[in-house]
């Protein structure tokens, strides 16, 4: 058999962590599974839309995408994603928090519907995943 060098032994590590790299991306977005409660809990994100909860906590690295029931999301603290998608159409969604309260993103931001942004730390628009698209569809913040 013939050796064509260590490049052949570098495919099935390559195709392999090509692999990895998609299964972790598809878990890099979380979905708020409704109703009110905190962001920091757990339970309250899916790893798929209309999933069940317990899928971990958003970071900066997350995807998040907030709609389709009425919801109260709290924010306690500093919270960071990636990208924040709030679509309130046909429902209506709050992320609320205190003084205390910030949320920053690290991409784009998109507010469609009976949306609001009430966070009184305020919203921090980071730009560090390069992809930074802000459309609130005439939502006031």
């Amino acid at each position: 058999m013939k050796d064509h060098g260590p490049r052949t032994h570098f495919r099935p590590l390559l195709l392999t962590l090509l692999l990895m790299g998609g299964v972790v991306r598809a878990q890099d977005v979380l979905y708020w599974t409704g109703g009110d409660g905190g962001w920091s809990d757990a339970r309250m994100w899916s790893a798929a839309p209309d999933g069940a909860g317990g899928a971990g906590v958003p970071d900066e690295s997350t995807e998040v995408r907030i709609g389709g029931t009425d919801a109260v999301v709290r924010v306690e603290g500093s919270v960071a994603c990636r990208s924040l998608h709030v679509d309130a159409r046909g429902a209506r969604v709050r992320v609320s928090g205190g003084a205390q309260a910030q949320v920053s993103i690290a991409g784009g931001w998109v507010m469609a519907g009976d949306a609001g942004m009430e966070v009184q730390g305020g919203v921090r628009l980071t730009g560090r995943a390069g992809d930074a698209v802000i459309d609130l569809h005439g939502v006031e913040v």
